[in-house]
C-alpha cells in the first residue's frame, strides 16, 4: 500500500463512519479526481466492491481509456 492508497482508504473509512454508503464513498473519491485511476481500482478491490457493480466497471473503463490514450500519444 502506497501513501496515496493509504490516504484514500482513510478518506473512505471516514465517510463510512459518517454514514455514507460504500458505493457513495467510492463515487465521491472518484469525483475528487485527486487520485490515480490505478489507486481507485485498488481501493475498489480492497474494500470488496463487486466486479459487477457500475463503480468497478467505470473504474476499469477509465483505466482502459487512459491506456489507449497513452498508446496513441507514445506511439506504442
Amino acid at each position: 500500500m502506497n501513501k496515496q492508497q493509504f490516504e484514500m482508504l482513510m478518506i473512505y473509512s471516514g465517510m463510512l463512519q459518517d454514514g455514507v454508503s460504500s458505493e457513495g464513498a467510492i463515487a465521491y473519491i472518484m469525483l475528487m479526481n485527486d487520485y490515480a485511476t490505478t489507486d481507485i481500482a485498488w481501493l475498489i478491490k480492497k474494500v470488496g466492491a463487486s466486479k459487477k457493480s457500475s463503480l468497478y466497471k467505470d473504474a476499469q473503463h477509465k483505466i482502459d481509456r487512459a491506456q489507449r490514450i497513452d498508446k496513441i500519444l507514445l506511439g506504442t
